[in-house]
């Protein structure tokens, strides 16, 4: 219990940390991204106002020449910073090249002056790749790219920017940041790892001295048990039959069964139930505890049925197994209103035993939460079949300390089924 506590503890911690932190770095490199983009668009917009310059008067990658002096209008422009808080600077650091091609999708003219690493047969592929695609804009390879129509002539211009550094810049950061997540998550696991022991330490020892108690009581309990049951027998003896001790006996053998269960239940959570681990055949083991039940039920007038694979085994502790049968056959007896079916099935290595038998009302699903201790559904009905409310719980800790899985669920809100499986 305290074991599944700390590792829910440690799940719920790093899947918040993982949550907040990768959230955060998905946020900046996405804003980082569409940062990159934006400043792209916003060059590649001023290439194409400008009829392939980064400025007016700019002539194939040469400097202006109207006649200004440092620092002076250009068109609204200035060295300093442009217009869209562009920097001067950009166009002496902007590669870029143009592509010129008509409707047909023939190659007039190609610019590539501009630009070093992009030889003209280059240019008129990625401009022939980007016609084939029919995108106006976005990114090819390095490139962010545009198309300009020419009303007079029916051409399309392709303008191609450079951003091979910016996307550069952005993959590294990019990189840099999964890296550094990661190392924190990790830290951080470790952390909570060593942390989560101290954390839950004050509901460990609560939970130790609470199944310490069930244990030294179930121990105490044993002793009055066995006397009142001693001295109920000792009145049917000397009286006869009497219907007074026969309840009397009824209700010790209750308790001693709830007894024995609470018992199983705080050593097999504190582990130490110790298990008597051999491998046997469970189809004899199910068979010979099925045989007093034919009888019971039948006096009931309930309807039994089994189907069990012969040369079943399996590796287990064997008392518990019977003890883990029993436990299911009488939660199926005690509830079922018509008919109780039993079956044991092999399937490669898959071993499934499955006990199902008829209500006459259930919720439909699953229906897990009745393997909770002391969990009642009806606890009018429970009084009067016996039910402690603890059986179902110890089937569970039983199964789950031979290393299977149990489950019980309703089809149709008329059946109740409880399956525990094993893997050879």
């Amino acid at each position: 219990m305290i074991l599944k506590l700390r590792k829910k503890f440690i799940k719920i911690t790093m899947l918040s940390v993982m949550g907040v932190l990768f959230g955060l770095i998905a946020f900046i490199n996405v804003f980082n991204y569409m940062n990159v983009r934006q400043n792209a668009d916003r060059r590649l917009e001023m290439l194409m106002e400008h009829g392939g310059a980064m400025m007016p008067g700019q002539f194939q990658g040469l400097p202006p020449d109207d006649g200004l002096g440092e620092g002076e209008d250009r068109d609204g422009f200035r060295l300093g910073l442009f217009q869209d808080g562009i920097s001067g600077e950009s166009r002496y650091d902007a590669r870029y090249f143009t592509v010129v091609m008509d409707q047909s999708g023939s190659v007039l003219d190609v610019d590539t002056r501009n630009i070093a690493s992009v030889s003209e047969s280059d240019a008129e592929e990625y401009a022939q790749e980007i016609c084939d695609t029919g995108k106006e804009s976005g990114f090819y390879k390095e490139y962010r790219f545009g198309t300009k129509e020419t009303e007079e002539d029916d051409q399309t211009i392709y303008y191609f920017l450079n951003c091979e550094r910016e996307l550069s810049s952005f993959r590294n950061f990019l990189l840099i940041s999964a890296i550094i997540s990661v190392i924190g998550v990790v830290l951080v696991f470790l952390l909570v790892v060593v942390l989560s022991k101290k954390a839950i330490r004050p509901i460990a020892e609560n939970e130790k001295k609470q199944k310490q108690f069930i244990t030294d009581a179930g121990h105490e309990l044993k002793t009055p048990l066995t006397i009142i049951g001693a001295y109920a027998e000792m009145i049917e003896m000397e009286d006869g039959d009497n219907e007074y001790a026969a309840g009397i006996k009824n209700q010790v053998k209750r308790l001693t069964d709830l007894t024995n269960n609470l018992i199983y239940l705080s050593k097999t959570e504190e582990g130490e139930y110790t298990q008597n681990v051999t491998e046997f055949s469970l189809s004899e083991e199910v068979q010979s505890a099925l045989e007093p039940y034919y009888d019971l039920a039948k006096k009931d007038g309930r309807e039994f049925t089994a189907g069990i694979d012969s040369n079943v085994t399996i590796k287990a502790d064997r008392q518990a197994i019977r003890r883990l049968v029993t436990l299911l056959l009488d939660n199926a007896l005690k509830y079922t209103n018509q008919s109780i079916a039993v079956s044991l099935r092999q399937s490669g290595t898959a071993i499934r035993l499955q006990v199902e038998n008829t209500v006459d009302e259930i919720e439909k699903g699953n229906l897990d939460n009745l393997f909770e201790r002391f969990y009642r559904r009806d606890a009018s009905r429970n009084s009067a079949t016996g039910g402690s409310g603890i059986g179902l719980s110890t089937a569970k800790a039983i199964t789950e300390s031979n290393r299977g899985t149990i489950q019980a669920y309703s089809p149709d809100g008329k059946s109740f089924i409880i399956t525990a499986q094993w893997k050879k």
